[in-house]
């Protein structure tokens, strides 16, 4: 599994890498997986927000032709920053907004130079 996202994505890369050699993916409906949903992360908490965040733009990054990812950009920069920024502010969850933020510094820095280690989130103290 890739360890450029540390968490959430690595289980979709690995599907996709899968699917580009010409494999199938399936399920097996007979089979039980027990997961309980944000367990080790908080839902809507600052590290899942980071995390989030970073990860969807090395993976679209990863994975998307250069027109597609370039309308991904534009959508991105142009629909979902300006909602996700107002939403934290209505919420005001300052917090929040300092991880996405910081997020998206994160994946710049990833998609400018290609290398690690990938800037981890920084909670205030």
């Amino acid at each position: 599994m890739p360890t450029e996202y540390f968490l959430y994505y690595e289980e979709l890369d690995w599907c996709e890498k899968i699917r580009q050699l010409g494999y199938e993916i399936k399920m097996v409906g007979e089979g039980k997986v027990i997961h309980k949903a944000s367990a080790s992360v908080k839902s809507n908490s600052p590290l899942q927000t980071f995390y989030m965040t970073r990860n969807r733009l090395i993976f679209i990054n990863r994975f998307a032709s250069t027109n597609q990812f370039s309308l991904f950009w534009k959508y991105f920069n142009w629909i979902v920053v300006p909602q996700k920024t107002f939403t934290f502010l209505i919420n005001q969850d300052l917090e929040g907004l300092k991880a996405f933020k910081q997020a998206i510094s994160a994946a710049k820095t990833y998609l400018n130079n290609k290398a690690l280690p990938l800037e981890k989130y920084q909670a205030a103290a």
